[in-house]
C-alpha cells in the first residue's frame, strides 16, 4: 500500500507541474487602451494623445493603476489616478502623483504625492477607499520613491544621498547615508527590505551597493559605467542592472547575485534588433527568475541565464517608443506604457517555467537521478538542494523532500522541522513507505512533499516504474 502510496505522489506532483509546461513564446497582448484628453484650440475642442506618468501592477497582475499626466499645467490630460480591475474603473487621488504602486490585490495601493511642501503616502484599498496616509516629515528634497511590490516596505531618496525607509504603518524603520562619490541616480527595494541603489559620478563612474532593512552593507561594487537603472528581486537574490557605455560599445542588462558577483551580461547592441538604451527593467520569480526590459519599441524578456524567450512590439499599435515597464510577481503579466498614450496590457504566461526543488542527500539524489533527466527534459527546473544550501531555497513554492527524519547529511534535521513526531514514527517502521503534503511551512502559498520509506530504493523504482505514465498523462 505504501508503495502505491508514493507512486502515484510522484506521478501528481509531476502532473500537476507538468501542465504548465509550455513552449516559450512571445507574450500576447490582452488590451490596449488609448488614453486621450480634450484642448481647446480657437473656437474648437480637439482630442490629443496623454502622456502616462506612473502606471503599477498588482502582484498577481489584475489589479492596473495609472495616472494619465501628473503636471496641472496640462488642462488636457491632468487626471486622478485610476484603478482598473476587470471592467471596473475607480478614481483615487487627483493630486499629483509621481509614482502609484499596487500591492497585493485586495489589500493595498500606495501612491507618493510630492509638489511643493506636501510629500505624503496615501494607501487605499482596491476598491478605492482611503485607508490612511502619513507624511514624510523628515524629508527635505525628495528625489526617489519606491515601494516594495507586497507594500510593507517603503523608501524615500532625500536628496540623492539619504535613504529613509518607513513600513506600511508609516513608521520610519531606519535611515542611512551614501557618503561615497556622485549620486544616487536610481534605487529598488525587495519584499524583504533590501535596497539596492546604483550611483552615478561623471569623472569616477559608478557603483552599485545592497543594503540590508537597517541599513547595513551587503556588497558595494564598483562599475565601468556612469549611470543606470537598478532592480532587485522580490526575494532579495538578484539584482538586475540597466547601463549604457559608449566607449566600451555596451548598452544592456548586468545580472548579479546577493553577494555582488556577476552571473551574465547582455548587450542590446550586439542582438542586432536595437539601437537606443534600456528605459525600464523589472523582474519577476516564480522559482526562475524573469527579466523584462523596455528598449526603443521593444519589451524583451530574458530566462535567468540571461536567454533571450520572448519580445513585443509596441508598435503594432503605432508607437515609436515603450517608456514605462510594470510586471506581476511571477513575470506572468505585463504592463507598458507607450509614448502617443497608449497602456498594453500583455500575458506572458507561457514563458513561466515550473520549478521543483528537491533536497535530498547526495545518495538519494544520485539514485534518482533517471527522474531529475526526465523533468528536465520536459522543461520543468530541477533545483538540487543539499542541507546546507538550503536556506537558499527555503521560500521557493514547490519543495520536495527525499528522505525521512534520520536522512544523513543534514536532510533528517529538515524534515524533523517539517512533520511531526507521530509522522517521523510512521516513516520508521520496518517496510513502510509514507508521502505527507505540508503547506505555509516556510512561506505563503507553498506546497512541501515528503516522500519517505524503510528503504530508498523504493523511490528509486516508484519514480522509474512511472515514468511512461507521466509522460502519457502530462500531454
Amino acid at each position: 500500500m505504501g508503495g502505491k502510496i508514493i507512486r502515484w505522489a510522484i506521478v501528481i506532483i509531476v502532473i500537476l507541474m507538468l501542465f504548465q509546461a509550455v513552449d516559450a513564446e512571445n507574450p500576447k497582448l490582452i488590451w490596449n487602451k488609448h488614453l486621450t484628453g480634450e484642448q481647446k484650440r480657437g473656437d474648437e475642442r480637439v482630442t490629443v494623445d496623454c502622456p502616462i506618468s506612473s502606471i503599477s501592477l498588482s502582484q498577481d497582475g489584475k489589479l492596473v493603476g495609472y495616472q494619465k499626466d501628473n503636471n496641472p499645467i496640462n488642462t488636457a490630460c491632468y487626471s486622478p489616478y485610476f484603478l482598473l480591475k476587470g471592467s471596473n474603473e475607480i478614481e483615487l487621488e487627483s493630486s499629483s502623483i509621481i509614482k502609484g504602486f499596487a500591492g497585493e490585490d485586495d489589500k493595498i495601493v500606495a501612491l507618493g504625492v510630492a509638489i511643493g511642501p506636501r510629500k505624503n503616502v496615501y494607501f487605499y484599498s482596491s476598491t478605492g477607499e482611503k485607508i490612511f496616509e502619513f507624511k514624510t516629515k523628515d524629508i527635505f528634497s525628495l528625489t526617489h520613491f519606491e515601494v516594495s511590490a507586497n507594500g510593507k516596505y517603503i523608501i524615500f531618496i532625500d536628496g540623492h544621498k539619504s535613504v529613509l525607509i518607513y513600513n506600511e504603518e508609516g513608521e520610519l524603520i531606519s535611515s542611512f547615508n551614501y557618503d561615497g562619490q556622485g549620486s544616487i541616480s536610481s534605487a529598488s527595494v525587495s519584499n524583504k527590505g533590501e535596497i539596492a541603489i546604483i550611483t552615478s559620478d561623471e569623472y569616477s563612474g559608478g557603483r552599485v551597493i545592497l543594503y540590508g532593512v537597517s541599513g547595513n552593507q551587503i556588497f558595494n561594487k564598483e562599475l565601468e559605467f556612469k549611470n543606470g537603472i537598478v532592480k532587485i528581486s522580490f526575494d532579495g537574490k538578484r539584482v538586475a542592472l540597466a547601463v549604457k557605455d559608449f566607449v566600451n560599445s555596451f548598452s544592456g542588462l548586468i545580472f548579479l547575485d546577493n553577494y555582488g558577483d556577476e552571473l551574465w551580461r547582455y548587450n542590446t547592441w550586439e542582438s542586432g534588433i536595437f539601437e537606443g538604451e534600456v528605459s525600464d527593467i523589472e523582474m519577476g520569480f516564480d522559482g526562475n527568475y524573469l527579466v523584462v526590459f523596455l528598449h526603443d519599441n521593444w519589451v524583451e524578456i530574458l530566462d535567468e541565464q540571461g536567454e533571450q524567450i520572448g519580445n513585443y512590439s509596441t508598435s503594432s499599435t503605432g508607437e515609436l517608443m515603450a517608456q514605462k515597464l510594470s510586471i506581476s510577481e511571477k513575470g506572468d503579466y505585463i504592463l507598458v506604457s507607450s509614448f502617443g498614450g497608449n497602456l498594453h496590457y500583455l500575458d506572458n504566461t507561457a514563458n513561466i517555467k515550473p520549478t521543483i526543488v528537491v533536497l535530498a542527500n547526495s545518495i538519494d539524489f544520485e539514485l534518482n537521478s533517471e527522474l531529475m533527466v526526465f523533468l528536465d527534459n520536459k522543461g520543468v527546473t530541477v533545483l538540487h538542494a543539499t542541507s546546507e544550501t538550503f536556506d537558499q531555497y527555503q521560500d521557493k513554492k514547490n519543495i520536495v523532500i527525499l528522505g525521512g527524519p534520520d536522512s544523513p547529511e543534514g536532510v533528517g534535521e529538515i524534515v524533523k522541522e517539517v512533520l511531526m513526531n507521530s509522522e517521523q514514527n510512521q516513516i520508521r517502521k520496518k517496510g513502510s513507505s509514507m508521502i505527507f503534503s505540508k503547506t505555509n511551512v516556510w512561506v505563503q502559498s507553498q506546497s512541501v512533499t515528503v516522500i519517505a520509506g524503510s528503504d530508498r530504493k523504493d523511490t528509486q523504482n516508484s519514480a522509474n516504474e512511472n515514468k511512461a505514465k507521466i509522460t502519457t498523462e502530462s500531454k
